[in-house]
């Protein structure tokens, strides 16, 4: 049978460095003993978030100075699931499991430090939760760190067709989101490699970024015409690609005729426009 378990969330400012305490001299249990002392706590510094990608093996951490002879609980908080309790699995995911300090004499001593890390192997979008590491003081104390699971699948920013005049400027991003560590991204136009050192015509740059996760391409095209018209696709090796189709429409040409007959229409038609509003006033 599971010990009794009390939960305390604890509500933290997103990026805000987390600490939680128990002062044992102010409570009544430091009046029945001569000599006060601290009860466990977490070491500050443990994150609030933990960004990862999906199918990637992820580590959320909970570290404990101080724990004595409490237990150190894992939480699910969605659905309450106890996943695990001190090195003891209590789901049926064998995905999950505890990589924990052994605990020795040396735990039981004030100020010892400990790890009770969560290590979840394949992480799946479904692993987006919340997970609180438990400490079954009296009150409970609970650290809550939100787990973030990225798809890593590359997108082209716009519409999945693009029509533009010849002559025009064509501009575009892609990215994805792959925590810890996104590939780079690389542009194709109709299943060949958008290399610019070596592009058979000038105009065209790329401008790539990689941070905190979140991978970047930005395709810039000069003075488009009909040859650059085609299928354009972004993406690495592992996930399929984003792709845009490009349309590179050409202007007619003008003979002089045509042009003389059009300007005569429209001279005639601002003329009209311009009777017909005299006559209503």
């Amino acid at each position: 049978m599971l010990p009794h378990l009390v939960l305390l969330v604890v509500a933290a400012t997103a990026g805000a460095e987390w600490r939680e305490e128990t002062n044992w001299a102010d409570s009544k249990w430091s009046r029945q003993r001569t000599v006060s002392r601290r009860g466990p706590q977490f070491l500050p510094g443990l994150p609030s978030r933990v960004l990862t990608t999906v199918g990637n093996d992820v580590t959320i951490p909970c570290r404990v100075s101080n724990l004595k002879r409490r237990t150190v609980s894992w939480i699910r908080q969605s659905d309450l699931q106890v996943l695990t309790i001190d090195a003891v699995t209590f789901t049926s995911d064998d995905r999950f499991k505890v990589q924990s300090s052994p605990r020795s004499l040396n735990s039981l001593h004030k100020g010892a430090q400990g790890t009770w890390d969560l290590r979840v192997k394949e992480v799946t979008m479904e692993d987006s939760d919340v997970y609180l590491c438990q400490i079954n003081t009296r009150p409970t104390l609970a650290h809550a760190i939100t787990l973030e699971v990225a798809d890593g699948r590359p997108r082209i920013n716009g519409p999945h067709e693009v029509y533009l005049h010849a002559g025009s400027h064509l501009l575009l991003t892609c990215w994805l989101m792959a925590p810890p560590h996104p590939p780079s991204l690389i542009w194709r136009v109709n299943g060949t490699t958008l290399n610019t050192s070596v592009a058979a015509r000038g105009g065209v740059s790329l401008y790539d970024e990689i941070n905190e996760g979140r991978s970047s391409s930005r395709l810039s095209i000069q003075e488009v015409h009909s040859g650059d018209s085609g299928n354009y696709t972004c993406g690495h090796a592992s996930v399929l690609p984003a792709q845009v189709l490009v349309y590179v429409l050409q202007e007619l040409p003008c003979f002089q005729f045509m042009c003389l007959a059009v300007h005569i229409w429209t001279q005639n038609s601002k003329i009209n426009s311009r009777d017909y509003s005299l006559s209503l006033n």
